[in-house]
């Protein structure tokens, strides 16, 4: 990278889509039965959409939130080095989160089954608008690498819940 810039990376990002294009046709995929097929002219997310109208409500929420969080991947590490943190710092709060992450994914049936799976993913919304106001407001790199940790919190409860709530 240091070398030669991120010029590369285009060329090779098709280049592993082409790739993976090419194995995700191998698969065969058995068409749709006629008492299973959609009615509708967009298919089975047509069908979504006509059964739960609020549905569409929902996914702009998804997308407001994943935007947001997802914006954050390039600046937290950039604002951890301005505040005098460095890549030994950068990769322990990455590691961290990633390990509160895990369990949290895992459990997050379990605190649904509980809590209701609405209640566990607003409670990983919360905590991702805490990871994003912590950012902004994180004087040292120690502080950001504590919210950068406490991210993985937030995407544990909030996916593990939506693998869920999608399912229903």
């Amino acid at each position: 990278y240091q070398a030669v810039g991120l010029s590369p990376v285009v060329p090779l990002y098709a280049a592993s889509m082409v790739v993976y294009a090419w194995w995700a046709h191998r698969f065969h995929t058995e068409p749709a039965h006629a008492e299973h097929a959609s009615r509708s002219r967009f298919g089975s997310v047509g069908a979504v959409f006509a059964a739960v109208p609020r549905f569409k409500l929902f996914l702009a929420g998804l997308l407001l939130l994943s935007v947001a969080t997802s914006s954050t991947d390039g600046f937290v590490p950039l604002r951890m080095l301005g505040t005098g943190g460095g890549p030994f710092l950068i990769g322990v709060a990455v590691g961290l989160a990633a390990v509160i992450e895990i369990p949290l994914f895992t459990a997050s049936s379990s605190l649904g089954a509980r809590y209701g799976m609405r209640n566990v993913f607003l409670a990983g919304a919360a905590i991702s608008i805490l990871t994003l106001v912590g950012y902004a407001v994180a004087q040292t790199a120690g502080g950001v690498a504590f919210f950068r940790a406490l991210s993985g919190a937030a995407f544990g409860l909030k996916y593990g819940a939506l693998v869920v709530l999608t399912d229903r």
